[in-house]
């Protein structure tokens, strides 16, 4: 427990020594448990632990921006939130020579009031580079202060950190929360090495307010040395018949999915950083509804990335249709149209994706910084705005022609028309987008007419009937439903009487009736006071339409904000009845947002039921768990009924709580049977079933959270999607080898090992169990490999270890040796990464394979004093190595710099 006085008189002498380590021959020493190995040294795990009671956030105060590369109008300014304080750049000769540090010591939003009895020293990669500080902590760095070279003697993407000393605290209550350190100077090394790990807020806009979810000791990685590898999936399906709660099912990631807000580690570029990308996590739930996405939340900057299972990367803000193979064919909010085959390869149709060859750059970077390694898929033969050459605003819906799987027509909110994509040869990329119906400039309107003579207002959701040949649109903001013929005429259906709100901007077209309801956006009110139920030969109101379907009948299925439900209206009759409440969330500057699609097919439950999903919900919603004042009175349990009071009957699974029916949060995924008339839903996942990764047992489901999308797929399958996390899943009918059974006698023991293995993961802690702690202070697997040990980070994945030994996943995954030597924890682990792996097979179904990963030219090549201009080239890797070779010779010797005794370099 002596670390803090070791430290001060071993961290001058260590920091001076450069250590030359041959990779191929490194050996690890062997620790007592309760030590850590620190560059074949044992030292104490004592500090700093992950899940410390407070942690220090470090903040730099006068942000430059080197290089004059992110120079920002006001109106950046703001939707960015002002410069990333994320990152400390020191870049001698230039703008960007020195910065201010900071640090506040915070739990979630709360900052200790009494710090006067700690101090901290700030490090750069481990090595002190002030002195001790006491609050506010303050402290001016500067590039060309005496001895920074010798303490910090190479270039590079570093972790800047601190030591802490404490008279009122045990210093295991204090943990630090690294930042990026990026070094830059004329003629000096440059590290190949970056660190991984360094998370960003659950939160992306929260100020730092939230807790990380990684260790606070970073791992660092030679680039050089990463490699992308595709795992395809089982794209096969099979049928089930009975509503998800009586079938057994089973869910499957196909693409890598983080916990509830959890940001996931991707790779990045940045024009300040020449040649050298770097690790950052991308946090997820950018917003809870869709309007505002493409720019307020940079949508259109998002990292879409093509590739298989395992490579490309798409948000999980998307929704869709699918094809008749199984195909999702998607629109996602960042502006592009693509497919997610049923294996888990993502490819672009239409629209910006990040280059094959390069790395994304980081989002909070200005839209034409960030198009620099991005390609426009597809070409635009109109609708194209000045000074672009193409791109969709908030896509939000793709039709398929049913005669045609190979054109789709795409409503954009804020193109305000109709596209329509032509797919000529898609291995080329041979795609032609025009205008179909709607303004080609992009004016909203409300008029009738053929092609571009009409005008729509905010399209979200299209879909193509194939019984009468016919396309239906929700026409959001005009509160209408349109219809368009192959022909392009375009007609109103429904709405001409729609919903007024007086003096509502985002109506200007919407005739009488007025909406008599204090709040124009109370639900409930809104059905009452228009005609939302009515006979044949009735008019239906319409009121904020958001999703639209069509059943086997040819029958109109509408999801409508404005109503909180999904409704049956006939488009030859108009006779309209509510077959379903959602009550999403829907306030007077937030419209919430839900999805839905129908099993036309009967393939994924009876015919023409329906899959629907909120983000969130506030009256009549349902929450996953028992007694947690959860009303469920609009939702069946395992066919036991709950009436709209909370009087209930009671099963082992669920009691409805009377007199809570409203204000309710809820997040909920709901199907609707087919021939129902009680306006009731099913709970896709309840306390009954637990649907990711494996059965549990009651109260414990764990679906994709904030959920976004769900679409049926005609062979039988629903894709799920939520945007408080990453990733998207496949809801399919349950194979043999699937890793979990059925049997509910046994799944408490599924779950508590499984639960308890992910937090053991996470930590590199034995002691990370339900009930037990404090944590000890290691480097869990997380940072490196991922949730579920799935990554896009081109290393090792759990899906690259079907058939492997215990042994050889503890050893493929670096698990600590004081996990390792613990076996309660180690079997919680092995049972982690058996789930993960997600077969029982000894094969996988499909050989895992390579992909090109990008490749870096070597900053260090031809170092002299003629090539600064070189290295501050403020472009984005304008010259990526074009010979296709690694720039590193195989058992070349790595020069590790070792600053200090706590710096693990885990490599």
């Amino acid at each position: 427990k002596n670390w803090l006085n070791m430290q001060k008189s071993v961290t001058l002498l260590i920091s001076l020594v450069l250590f030359t380590v041959t990779l191929q021959t490194a050996k690890s020493c062997q620790c007592e448990p309760d030590q850590q190995c620190v560059m074949n040294t044992c030292m104490a795990r004592d500090w700093p632990a992950k899940d410390a009671s407070w942690e220090i956030r470090i903040e730099v105060t006068n942000v430059l921006e080197p290089d004059n590369d992110n120079e920002l109008s006001n109106l950046e300014n703001v939707l960015q939130g002002g410069p990333d304080n994320r990152w400390l750049h020191l870049h001698r000769d230039s703008n960007a020579d020195k910065a201010t540090i900071s640090a506040k010591i915070k739990d979630g939003n709360n900052e200790l009031a009494d710090q006067a009895g700690i101090s901290i020293q700030y490090t750069i990669k481990g090595v002190a580079i002030s002195g001790w500080l006491t609050a506010p902590f303050i402290y001016e760095i500067d590039i060309n202060q005496a001895n920074f070279d010798e303490l910090v003697p190479e270039d590079g993407i570093f972790d800047l950190s601190c030591n802490v000393q404490s008279t009122i605290l045990d210093v295991r209550e204090l943990t630090p929360y690294p930042i990026f350190a990026h070094i830059r100077r004329p003629n000096f090394i440059t590290s190949r090495y970056v660190p991984v790990g360094l998370d960003e807020p659950d939160y992306p806009d929260d100020g730092g307010a939230t807790r990380s979810y990684y260790t606070p000791t970073p791992v660092y990685v030679n680039i050089d040395e990463r490699q992308f590898r595709g795992y395809p999936a089982d794209s096969s399906a099979e049928p089930w018949t009975g509503i998800p709660l009586e079938s057994d099912l089973y869910i499957e990631q196909l693409s890598p999915r983080t916990p509830l807000f959890a940001g996931q580690q991707m790779w990045w570029a940045d024009p300040a950083h020449y040649n050298l990308p770097f690790v950052r996590a991308f946090p997820p739930k950018h917003s809870e509804e869709h309007t505002g996405l493409r720019e307020l939340n940079r949508h259109e900057r998002f990292p879409v990335k093509d590739g298989p299972r395992g490579v490309g990367w798409m948000s999980a803000y998307v929704s869709g249709q699918v094809a008749s193979d199984g195909t999702f064919v998607f629109a996602e909010t960042s502006g592009r149209v693509g497919f997610l085959r049923p294996d888990g390869e993502i490819i672009t149709v239409a629209g910006w994706v990040t280059d094959p060859d390069l790395d994304p750059v980081w989002y909070k970077k200005t839209t034409d910084v960030v198009r620099k390694n991005q390609v426009l898929r597809g070409t635009w033969v109109d609708g194209t705005r000045e000074g672009e050459s193409g791109g969709f605003r908030t896509a939000l819906d793709v039709a398929i022609d049913p005669l045609n799987e190979n054109i789709l027509y795409v409503p954009g909110y804020e193109d305000h028309c109709i596209w329509k994509i032509t797919i000529n040869d898609l291995d080329i990329y041979d795609v032609e987008v025009k205008v179909f119906a709607g303004d080609v400039n992009h004016e909203y309107g409300m008029v009738d007419g053929i092609g571009t003579e009409a005008r729509f207002h905010g399209p979200t959701s299209i879909v193509f009937d194939p019984i009468a040949d016919v396309m239906y649109v929700a026409d959001q903001d005009s509160g209408r439903i349109r219809k368009i013929t192959r022909n392009a005429e375009v007609t109103t259906l429904f709405g001409q009487n729609n919903v007024k709100i007086e003096g509502n901007i985002l109506f200007p077209y919407a005739p009488e009736p007025v909406l008599d309801c204090a709040e124009w956006f109370d639900q409930d009110c809104a059905k009452e006071s228009t005609n939302v139920e009515v006979s044949p030969g009735g008019t239906p109101d319409i009121f904020l339409p958001h999703t639209i379907r069509v059943d086997s009948s040819g029958n109109i299925i509408l999801l409508e904000i404005g109503y909180g439900t999904i409704r049956s209206i006939s488009p030859t009759t108009g006779e309209a009845k509510i077959l379903g409440r959602v009550d999403m969330k829907h306030r007077e500057w937030t419209r919430g947002w839900a999805w839905m699609d129908v099993d036309r097919w009967g393939n994924s439950g009876g015919k023409d039921g329906i899959y629907w999903c909120k983000f969130v919900g506030e009256v009549f919603g349902a929450s996953h768990g028992p007694d947690r004042g959860d009303p469920g009175c609009d939702f069946m349990y395992k066919g036991i009924t709950c009436d709209m009071e909370g009087d209930c009957n009671e099963d082992k699974y669920h009691k409805c709580q009377p007199g809570t029916a409203k204000n309710m949060f809820s997040e909920s995924y709901g199907y609707i049977p087919p021939n129902n008339d009680d306006q009731k839903s099913y709970l896709v996942y309840n306390q009954a079933w637990n649907g990711h990764p494996f059965f549990g047992p009651p109260a414990e489901a764990d679906p994709p959270h904030y959920p976004w999308l769900v679409a049926v797929d005609p062979r039988g399958g629903v894709y799920l999607a939520g945007a408080g996390e990453h990733g998207i899943s496949r809801l399919r009918k349950r194979r043999e080898n699937d890793p979990y059974p059925v049997d509910e006698s046994t799944s408490w023991d599924y779950y508590y090992n499984y639960w308890n293995g992910k937090n053991i993961w996470a930590t590199g802690s034995p002691n990370a169990i339900y009930g037990e702690g404090p944590l000890d202070s290691s480097i869990g697997p997380l940072s490196l490999f991922g949730w579920d040990a799935h990554n896009i980070l081109g290393y090792n994945d759990a899906w690259n270890m079907v058939g492997a030994t215990d042994d050889e996943l503890l050893d493929a995954f670096m698990v600590p040796d004081i996990v390792k030597d613990n076996e309660d924890s180690k079997n919680m682990v092995i049972s982690y990464l058996v789930a993960a792996i997600g077969t029982t097979d000894s094969t996988p179904p499909i050989e895992p394979f390579d992909v090109a990963t990008p490749l870096w030219d070597d900053p260090n090549d031809g170092i002299d004093a003629d090539n600064e201009d070189l290295v501050n080239d403020d472009s984005v890797n304008d010259n990526p190595n074009s010979s296709g070779e690694d720039s590193t010779e195989s058992g070349a010797l790595a020069v590790v710099a070792v600053f200090s005794s706590l710096n693990l370099l885990w490599l």
